[in-house]
């Protein structure tokens, strides 16, 4: 088994990047999915994070609000690496959980972010999908983002220093989708090939 960990910036087409992998016959876990599995069953992990905001972070069905926490956490980089904190170590082991489950000869994982602090030694392979700024903003707009969200999530990743300085692949999303999707079959020949 090839474990692959897929990062980039908000708009940089690693979504689109792992979907074309997935067709291709690898397992994509999502770390997106596995944050909202713990948003949904983790009742202590909600508590720890409210104590954090120090405040109500609930619907009023008793969910998490994924949507205040986010916008709390683009405005703060401080109050984001406190809540990552709390996060990161519960889907590290959510994820050895995923990996020791499948069969698959290639496994991606989908990584919203990852940071000098973040655990890598499960992947074999980091790669980092990389794409011009302007057609980022591009793209999120055209996923319906708002100007004011766009430059809050793109300054809070500009802004973050303890972002990840080791990747062993670089993939640009500039040239659009068949490029992409040419790149992924070309990588995953490669990642499926039998190891010695």
């Amino acid at each position: 088994m090839t474990v692959v960990f897929v990062f980039g910036d908000i708009g940089s087409g690693k979504t689109e990047f792992c979907a074309d992998l997935a067709e291709l016959g690898a397992r994509v876990i999502s770390s997106d999915s596995l944050v909202a599995e713990l948003y949904s069953n983790d009742i202590a992990m909600l508590n720890e994070i409210e104590e954090l905001f120090g405040r109500n972070l609930r619907q009023p069905d008793g969910t998490a609000d994924k949507k205040l926490i986010a916008e709390l956490v683009f405005k703060d980089s401080l109050l984001r690496e406190k809540l990552e904190a709390v996060i990161h170590p519960r889907v590290a082991r959510l994820l050895q959980r995923e990996l020791s489950q499948s069969s698959a000869s290639v496994v991606i994982y989908e990584a919203s972010a990852l940071k000098q602090t973040s655990d890598t030694s499960l992947a074999d392979v980091l790669v980092e999908v990389v794409a011009d700024e302007s057609l980022r903003r591009q793209r999120l707009a055209d996923r319906g983002m708002n100007l004011s969200d766009i430059d809050a999530r793109i300054r809070s990743q500009s802004d973050d220093l303890t972002r990840m300085d080791r990747r062993d692949v670089v993939v640009s999303n500039d040239e659009g989708p068949e490029e992409l999707k040419r790149e992924a079959q070309r990588l995953f020949s490669v990642w499926s090939a039998p190891h010695d």
